[in-house]
Order: structure tokens, then sequence, then C-alpha cells
């Protein structure tokens, strides 16, 4: 049932259909989940809580701003969270698009899954994530 150390994770996802799955997923690993469906959401969350361990947000958000921007936004609130990125478009593709470089985020702890993804592939990305931080 996951690592034995319960995360706080925010999942930003503007599909409800998707948002819902993820939290489901992460929530039956035993971690804290806060959803969000857009950017303001989740800034809401941060002006209120201190700790975020994981975001995961998809790239493409519908609105004014990209997932990449919102995850820029709100790694000044928390500078060490780790960031995986979520997309059904391939990282060569945002990458051709100038939607998303991971070399712009120097955290060890940045990734990407592309949708559609396995809960045990999300889980395992999470650990990774968790793991990158917990060795330092």
């Amino acid at each position: 049932m996951g690592i034995g150390r319960m995360a706080i994770i925010l999942v930003i996802d503007d599909y409800a259909e998707s948002l819902d799955a993820l939290a489901n997923i992460i929530r039956n690993w035993g971690h804290e989940v806060i959803t969000a469906r857009c950017e303001e959401d989740a800034c809401q969350y941060c002006e209120r809580y201190a700790a975020l361990d994981v975001l995961i947000v998809d790239v493409k958000l519908r609105g004014s701003r990209s997932g990449v921007e919102v995850a820029s936004e709100l790694m000044a609130f928390y500078p060490d969270v780790g960031i995986i990125f979520v997309s059904g478009t391939s990282l060569d593709d945002l990458r051709g698009e100038g939607l998303l470089d991971l070399h712009q985020f120097p955290s060890k702890r940045t990734s990407f899954l592309e949708k559609p993804f396995t809960a045990p592939k999300l889980m395992r990305s999470i650990e990774q994530t968790l793991g990158v931080r917990s060795a330092k």
C-alpha cells in the first residue's frame, strides 16, 4: 500500500473524470489528496496551507494559463515540491509545441507521465518523486 509515509499531493486537472480517478488512486495508496480544477482553486490551497509534497498537473489546462505556468507559480509557495506533469500529448510533441521543457525546472523531482497510464505507473512516479526528496 504505498511507501509507508503519507504525502500531501495536489492534483490539478480541468476534467472532472480524470481528477476524480487520479484522486481515488492516490487516496487508495494512503496519501492525502487535494484536488483543483483550475489555477484559482490551487492558489486558494496555497494561501491556506504550508505543506505540499507533490504537485500533479495536466499540461494543457483549459483557460488562460497552462499547467506549466501554474506549476511555475506554485513553486513560489513550495520551492521543494515534486512535480509530475501529465498529458494525453507525448512529451516530444509538447516540447515541439513549446509547452513543456522539463529542463526549465531545475529540480530532479520533476517528471512526466503520458495519458493513459496505469495506477501502478502513477504510484511508481509518486514514490520516485518522494524518494528523491527523502534521499537529500
